[in-house]
């Protein structure tokens, strides 16, 4: 699904505000960071520890205040999407963000692609080695209400065992995944797409369900 916003957002952001936006947290030895807030909503990164193959399942928990909204990662030609940054030092690399299907806002002509209430982005990590893992992460994104802010948050976290028992951060995980799109099946999906040379239009070929 392709969608282009075309009505630009004019932004406000002062260099005082990308100051406080900046907004270090920690937590160690847990597997859920504390919230850093910010003034239009919070966030959080929770994780828990590798499996035997080294993959992390995580997420980062991003909870906009009433009237505010959060950017989806195509947020239009003005917006700011999620970006997660991971140290090298950490041992841990960022395999891919998911991301649940966002709402489409129009308002004095101007387009948002984005989340207007708590949403939670899985993410996919793997660990490079065995034993403990600290994941030193930066989270930077967009908080929008009649001015758009942008909010940056690091979080420390150092993953205990696969063997113990994460009930809450277990379930924090499990409804973001329910809250993913389901992806195409078999007779639902694009099977072949071609441009024309002067690229004004695009052909596809779809398999679609019976009846």
């Amino acid at each position: 699904m392709m969608i282009i916003s075309l009505a630009p957002r004019r932004f406000l952001i002062a260099a005082v505000s990308m100051a406080a936006a900046l907004v270090p947290f920690s937590t160690i030895h847990a597997e859920m960071s504390a919230w850093a807030d910010d003034g239009g909503g919070r966030m959080r990164l929770v994780a828990l520890a590798p499996d035997a193959a080294g993959k992390i399942r995580a997420a980062l928990q991003i909870e906009p205040k009433p009237g505010w909204i959060t950017y989806w990662k195509e947020p239009g030609n003005s917006g700011i999407p999620p970006q997660i940054t991971i140290t090298p030092e950490s041992g841990v690399s960022l395999d891919a963000i998911a991301y649940p299907v966002p709402k489409h806002f129009f308002k004095g002509g101007i387009e948002d692609i984005a989340y207007d209430a708590p949403v939670t982005l899985p993410l996919s990590l793997t660990a490079a080695g065995k034993g403990p893992v600290a994941i030193d992460a930066s989270a930077f994104i967009g908080i929008c209400k009649d001015i758009c802010i942008p909010f940056q948050a690091n979080f420390q976290l150092k993953l205990g065992t696969a063997m113990q028992s994460h009930p809450e951060e277990e379930a924090i995980l499990q409804a973001a995944d329910a809250s993913l799109p389901k992806p195409p099946s078999v007779d639902f999906g694009v099977t072949a797409h071609a441009m024309s040379p002067d690229r004004k239009t695009l052909s596809l070929t779809l398999a679609l369900p019976g009846g």
